[in-house]
């Protein structure tokens, strides 16, 4: 990476070689690659916080990070026998709300992140409170971050460029509310709700994260007799 130091951009895919990029590599990158805008990383699961932190710190003019599915380590099982496929699909994330932190610290460009993974997240309040009040995001993509609460919604209101979110799933399955999703736009009524394919209404989002609700009450009350 010392031969590329005017490098702007940098892609690692879950599909591609780069999938077994490591903070060893980021490293590389933080100490020749200082102009990185644009940095995607999908599907490295070997990365850690370590790694993160030591680029967002060394790349002040990044404009899109995207960690998709990366520093996410998850339970490996026999194909043969599913049934030992844990309900729970226990996972190891490797990347936290301390890389959220510094990149909001250090990289206040920023107007793209992705964190969606395959399992449930760890990202908190606490890292994407730090995101929101420390970066321009025009598009966030929090799908599966179910520890994420309307708090978050809440300092969302304070990006006054954001136009796109993803936060499927967060509300059926974690803490964000119908109302939290209401009020946010309300105040910000440009806001576009997307999915991995496509955009979608408020009424539709909230249609498709209820979806479940009859069965589960039904099983619920089942249960009780």
């Amino acid at each position: 990476y010392r031969y590329v130091s005017d490098l702007n951009q940098v892609t690692g895919e879950y599909r591609g070689r780069l999938q077994a990029l490591d903070d060893a590599a980021l490293v590389a990158l933080a100490a020749g690659c200082r102009l990185l805008e644009d940095v995607v990383f999908e599907g490295c699961t070997e990365l850690t916080d370590a790694g993160i932190i030591t680029l967002v710190q060394a790349c002040p003019r990044l404009r899109k990070l995207s960690l998709k599915r990366s520093g996410e380590q998850m339970w490996h099982y026999s194909r043969d026998d599913v049934s030992t496929f844990p309900q729970d699909h226990p996972t190891q994330h490797l990347i936290t709300d301390a890389s959220l932190v510094e990149l909001a610290r250090r990289c206040p460009l920023v107007e793209e992140l992705c964190l969606e993974c395959c399992f449930p997240a760890p990202y908190t309040d606490v890292g994407m409170i730090a995101v929101a009040r420390g970066c321009q995001l025009k598009r966030l993509d929090v799908e599966r971050c179910p520890k994420l609460s309307d708090a978050t919604l809440l300092a969302l209101r304070s990006c006054t460029h954001l136009v796109w979110l993803n936060i499927e799933d967060n509300v059926r399955h974690g803490d964000l509310t119908a109302e939290g999703v209401k009020s946010l736009l309300l105040h910000k009524p440009q806001l576009v709700l997307g999915s991995m394919n496509y955009d979608v209404s408020l009424e539709e989002y909230l249609e498709a994260e209820a979806a479940e609700s009859p069965a589960e009450s039904s099983d619920e009350n089942e249960s009780d007799s």
